[in-house]
């Protein structure tokens, strides 16, 4: 059937009959709920009924039903904000996050241009490119505050042998400063750091992101390697997270050569 055929078979009245059926009979499809059930074999035999061959299919899947969150400004006026948390997330610490709030528009790359995100809260407009987990993964590269047990953060950067002479190149961490929360944990020596060749898969350093020391190998003159960095807050119990909460900590990475014969 033609386009032109396809949209004089559309009914008006039939359209508004299922709309009006699915919003009161079926208000809630949460997936893998009764109601997302009722609502694929609703589907299917509406699609039947029109000719069109449809079955329901039932399969294990992992289902996130995220809990209502909160988000509270608190200066320059307090306001009080209810909020949908993301899918898949894990919960943030008992006495929530707090942080400067930062405008990042589409939640892009570009949006972050000559601008510092690092320890900040970021709001995006959720309607614009990129996708909603897509914003999450660049505010955590650009250094957005929010790290929770069990879950990482990453980001990559790409360095070049500038001189005319081979040279020996070893990356390692300085300036590590740790400001411990209220139960004193140092982040410096519970972080997870992995650093990873980009093209090769080759994993150069795996370890306590306080401890860094890696060797890089012998480069040429003009070559160009990319890494990718890793860090990730291991979750253990609860008693033990707890320890860290407020917790941060900054460093400083080095990439040190020296000329080799």
């Amino acid at each position: 059937m033609s386009d032109e055929g396809v949209v004089r078979e559309v009914s008006a009245d039939n359209v508004k009959a299922h709309i009006e059926h699915i919003t009161t009979e079926i208000p809630s499809r949460l997936a893998g709920s009764a109601n997302g059930k009722r609502m694929a074999e609703y589907s299917a035999a509406a699609l039947s009924k029109s000719g069109v061959q449809a079955q329901v299919h039932e399969m294990p899947g992992l289902v996130s039903f995220p809990e209502k969150g909160e988000m509270r400004v608190l200066a320059p006026v307090e306001l009080s904000i209810e909020a949908n948390t993301l899918g898949h997330s894990v919960p943030t610490l008992p006495d929530g996050i707090s942080a400067e709030l930062m405008d990042v528009a589409s939640g892009a790359f570009g949006e972050y241009e000559g601008r510092d995100a690092t320890g900040k809260i970021t709001l995006s407009e959720l309607s614009y490119h990129p996708a909603r987990h897509e914003k999450q993964r660049i505010s955590a590269i650009m250094g957005a505050t929010g790290l929770v047990p069990g879950e990482h953060v990453e980001g990559s950067v790409t360095i070049r042998n500038a001189g005319d002479a081979r040279g020996s190149f070893r990356l390692v961490v300085e300036d590590v400063v740790d400001e411990p929360g209220p139960g004193g944990g140092a982040l410096s020596d519970r972080l997870a750091l992995r650093v990873a060749d980009q093209d090769t898969g080759h994993e150069v350093y795996a370890g306590p992101l306080g401890a860094l020391d890696a060797d890089l190998g012998t480069w040429e003159p003009d070559e160009e390697r990319g890494y990718l960095f890793v860090v990730t807050f291991p979750s253990t119990s609860a008693a033990t997270d707890d320890a860290y909460q407020r917790s941060t900590v900054t460093a400083t990475f080095v990439w040190d050569a020296v000329q080799s014969p």
